[in-house]
């Protein structure tokens, strides 16, 4: 019936169970006169609108025509295997539903559509992978429901983007959002760049997984907002860390002068069993968030982390490397760091160091510039996250999806996310 009108604009086929029944592209739409038994809404001669459409297609071959701009095929069984193979002809398509479906990772032919604005893909329990969405994209829409990666091409436009999250956060790789890297896989050099020297000797490969709320978790490397951090079984605090260590919830001092260029910050906060260890010799480790100001400049940066671990006796030690360039952090400067956590965790003891580029070589690859590719980042765009109070950014990837863990008042209601920095 469908192949008989011309210039169809939007289709519905939500619920036909469509997994079973070949899709078929057809360019060679015909008129018909018997328009009504498609239900259709046709107030020009020239477009007709398909509303609804009857559920019994086993035995039909459904034809879509090159005309459309908003297709919707939710809740049809459908999966990688089951989808047609290439509908990159729907040369005008801008609107496609993907959702309640069967999909692993997110059928080829919808990168080639050239002028898609709006992609859903929610509720696909099975989803593992966004690989490289349309860079012509407006807004999309998905859900991860298992450990999952997001990757997006470099000329991606400003998204918005909407999802439903539900549990652990963490465990969902979003590229220029959130990223976490098995510690058995970061490359030497990168631990090195970060001032994680100490680091390199630990043998990743042989610590056994650590079991949180029943979840077993090898020791990962999480990055954000320019912000590398991990937790490890150990209390010693680098012996590189000397003046600057402090014990409660935080620290004031001032960047001395040094001829190298400041490039990041290290903070460290060593977690050890206190009077709160229970009957199993477990203790809670636990940062709620992070926050560095810089008073002079007037800026502070609030990074909501929410994350714990469950220590043992050996204690356990979290590593938080914060980059900056001289337009955040340069001498003399007057800094503030505060770190929060809940009430019934153990004792701690913290400290900070200052990493420069002193051993750099200015003909050596940037090992971070991957990781400082990425657009919201500390010396890049973080205006998604500015709070009504002047100079001041709240640091939580969940608003990104629409959701606003902490109840801040945010300067915009609904940013759009960007992967990677604009070209220049």
């Amino acid at each position: 019936m469908i192949n008989k009108v011309k210039n169809v604009k939007i289709l519905n086929l939500d619920g036909c169970n469509l997994g079973e029944t070949p899709i078929e592209m057809r360019d060679d739409v015909e008129e018909t006169s018997n328009r009504n038994n498609i239900g259709m809404n046709s107030q020009t001669s020239s477009s007709a609108i398909v509303e609804a459409i009857p559920r019994a297609f086993e035995s039909y071959l459904i034809y879509l025509p090159s005309s459309l701009v908003c297709l919707s095929l939710a809740n049809n069984n459908l999966s990688n295997e089951s989808f047609p193979m290439d509908m990159s002809s729907l040369s005008m398509l801008k609107e496609l539903y993907l959702d309640d479906n069967l999909f692993v990772s997110l059928p080829n032919w919808v990168k080639s559509l050239s002028r898609i604005e709006i992609l859903s893909i929610r509720e696909n329990d099975k989803l593992e992978s966004l690989e490289h969405p349309p860079p012509t994209l407006k807004e999309l829409r998905f859900d991860f429901h298992r450990e999952a990666e997001a990757t997006f091409n470099r000329e991606m436009s400003p998204v918005l983007l909407t999802w439903a999250m539900p549990g652990a956060y963490k465990w969902y790789n979003i590229e220029g959002m959130y990223k976490a890297e098995d510690m058995r896989d970061v490359q030497e050099k990168v631990l090195r760049s970060l001032g994680w020297s100490h680091l390199v000797n630990l043998d990743f490969t042989k610590i056994q997984p650590t079991e949180v709320k029943g979840v077993k978790r090898r020791v990962k490397m999480d990055y954000e907002f320019g912000i590398f951090s991990t937790w490890y079984v150990g209390k010693e605090m680098p012996n590189w860390i000397s003046d600057r260590r402090w014990e409660g919830s935080s620290i004031s001092f001032t960047i001395p002068s040094s001829p190298c260029n400041l490039r990041g910050l290290n903070l460290f906060c060593v977690f050890t069993p206190g009077e709160f260890i229970t009957n199993d010799g477990e203790f809670l480790a636990y940062i709620s968030f992070i926050r560095i100001s810089n008073i002079t400049k007037m800026c502070t940066w609030i990074y909501y982390i929410g994350g714990f671990f469950i220590g043992r006796k050996e204690g356990i030690t979290f590593s938080s490397h914060w980059m900056f360039g001289k337009n955040e952090m340069e001498d003399g400067d007057q800094i503030t760091i505060s770190t929060f956590d809940n009430d019934g965790c153990s004792t701690r003891e913290c400290g900070v160091g200052f990493v420069y580029d002193e051993d750099e070589d200015e003909d050596e690859e940037d090992v971070l510039g991957y990781y400082k590719s990425w657009n919201h980042i500390i010396g890049g765009d973080l205006s998604p996250f500015q709070t009504t109070t002047p100079g001041q950014y709240y640091l939580q990837r969940f608003y990104f999806g629409g959701e606003n863990c902490m109840g801040c008042d945010f300067v915009d209601p609904r940013p759009l996310f960007r992967a990677f920095r604009p070209t220049k």
